[in-house]
């Protein structure tokens, strides 16, 4: 393969990771249209940003009518008080109607996937943006704490994958630094509202990843409800395309619960992404594991034969669910053992 120079690699990133030139090309319009929608989607997010919190709502861009009255805070408030939380709206943010649907991100990426259409979901002030199944970007807006320019120390290139997870791990998910996913720390029992378990760690991973590979071209997540058939991470180098599966085990506050047995569903599904996509350099399953120590440590259960000659060995994340002193006491026991 021929090294493609920096200035190139760069070049083709900046294109590449702006949001207007993606979904201008998927849904087959200007890029000016866009913009006007963003910076319109923003200005309204900011306005209706108060000390009442906002409901979750999605903005759904439909660029056959431009007409009509612009969604104003007051009437977004409004009809999110009678129940509807999806607005399709135009360039400008004209208001052509509403809907109560269901705005999990799984289910607002399932929807886009089929109508090939672009949504920003609000999350009070924190924004996803979806584009034909698939989650592109995400900030917050206005700037918050969390909205700070993310450090450099962390940044690696992909190859360096095991030391960005741990990274991730460390720095991220440890002690819910960067995302919530207890809903019952002391009982260790997970979150899976408002959307779905896994849909939290992957887009914790997703955001980490957009940040910290140095040598990506593109990062994007797909988010789904609804069989097997998407990728949860893709990363985009100069090398290729790689795909990172992302499964969870212990139980949830829905009382699902999943088990070691998780893993090797895991590998066999990621077998079927490389036997089906030869364009997959190479996968990697990333597992959140909320199960006790012991159960974390025991040996592995699935059979080796099942991983793919193009997947790494899973990778698992303990959720630590202890104080740093209680981690402290727990592994001087351990070691008196």
């Amino acid at each position: 393969m021929i090294p493609i120079p920096p200035e190139q690699t760069q070049a083709l990133r900046n294109v590449l990771s702006q949001i207007p030139p993606k979904v201008a090309s998927v849904i087959g319009c200007p890029e000016e249209p866009v913009v006007r929608f963003l910076q319109a989607a923003r200005t309204l997010v900011e306005a209706a940003a108060g000390s009442t919190p906002t409901p979750q709502f999605v903005l759904l861009f439909d660029t056959s009518a431009s007409a009509g009255a612009v969604l104003t805070p007051l009437q977004l408030r409004r009809h999110l008080r009678e129940g509807k939380n999806t607005f399709f709206v135009g360039i400008d943010l004209t208001l052509i109607r509403t809907a109560s649907e269901d705005i999990r991100l799984s289910a607002l990426s399932d929807n886009t996937a089929i109508s090939g259409g672009f949504a920003i979901l609000v999350s009070g002030s924190y924004l996803y943006y979806v584009l034909a199944g698939r989650v592109i970007d995400d900030g917050p807006v206005p700037a918050t704490s969390h909205s700070a320019r993310p450090s450099t120390q962390w940044r690696r290139p992909f190859s360096d994958i095991v030391d960005l997870i741990r990274d991730h791990n460390e720095n991220y998910i440890a002690r819910e630094q960067g995302t919530r996913y207890w809903a019952k720390k002391r009982e260790r029992i997970l979150r899976a509202t408002p959307d779905t378990t896994e849909s939290i760690f992957q887009l914790a991973l997703f955001w980490w990843l957009k940040h910290y590979v140095s040598d990506s071209i593109d990062v994007y997540a797909e988010p789904t409800q609804h069989g097997q058939d998407k990728t949860d991470v893709v990363v985009v180098t100069v090398d290729g395309k790689f795909v990172i599966e992302v499964k969870w085990l212990g139980k949830n506050e829905h009382n699902t619960i999943y088990a070691e047995g998780r893993i090797q569903e895991g590998l066999e599904q990621v077998g079927l992404y490389l036997t089906n996509d030869n364009r997959i350099v190479w996968a990697y399953l990333v597992v959140y594991d909320a199960r006790d120590h012991a159960d974390h440590t025991a040996p592995r259960t699935y059979v080796p034969t099942c991983r793919h000659v193009r997947c790494s060995e899973p990778h698992l994340i303990f959720l630590e669910s202890d104080t740093p002193t209680q981690i402290v006491k727990k592994n001087a026991t351990r070691k008196k053992r």
